[in-house]
């Protein structure tokens, strides 16, 4: 009945609560974090970023308690993530990444959101042990091209930070390209 109505009244939050609710007793929980999603995306949509944050904290406690696939925990994080980051609430969204990293310590877009955040608190051991991760990461399967674009860019969009330049000379000396090892980025 619950189905039946929310496809009838998409944004019916009550029905929507009272869904949820059936399906994690039912231990249907793909269908209640899928529901969940949608709440928070209700709420997103509403302008009630802390509502739609609440959400998917519901939701990421079922998502572990359940011990059901990681991608779930993953993605809610990220949309959590988002929601800190848009909130400019940086070290919430930076605690939000680490935990994405820790579930996941390949996952480039929270990898690359660290360094970001890094680069945007002035926290250099950050930005210097993400950064590194993720070089050695582009490296090992075989993207040596991305790794050397990505330091062009970072020390291009923030010419003050010597911890950028001090790597894309690392990079360029790797290669061969000493000349450009010693000249100022531009």
């Amino acid at each position: 009945i619950y189905q039946r109505l929310i496809k009838i009244d998409p944004i019916n939050l009550d029905a929507r609560k009272h869904l949820i609710t059936l399906l994690a007793q039912q231990d249907q929980i793909d269908d209640a974090l899928s529901q969940y999603y949608d709440l928070a995306d209700l709420y997103r949509q509403m302008a009630e970023s802390e509502l739609s944050r609440e959400t998917l904290t519901e939701a990421l406690k079922l998502a572990q308690r359940s011990k059901i696939d990681p991608g779930w925990s993953i993605k809610i994080l990220h949309q959590i993530g988002d929601i800190d980051l848009a909130r400019l609430d940086w070290q919430r969204g930076m605690r939000v990444y680490e935990q994405i990293l820790n579930l996941s310590a390949d996952d480039e877009a929270a990898r690359m959101k660290m360094i970001d955040l890094g680069l945007r608190l002035g926290r250099e051991e950050i930005i210097a042990a993400h950064l590194d991760e993720h070089l050695q990461f582009l490296v090992q399967t075989k993207r040596g091209r991305d790794a050397l674009v990505l330091l062009e860019d970072l020390a291009r969009d923030h010419p003050g930070r010597q911890i950028l330049h001090a790597r894309l000379a690392d990079a360029y000396r790797a290669i061969g390209r000493k000349s450009d090892a010693i000249a100022p980025v531009s």
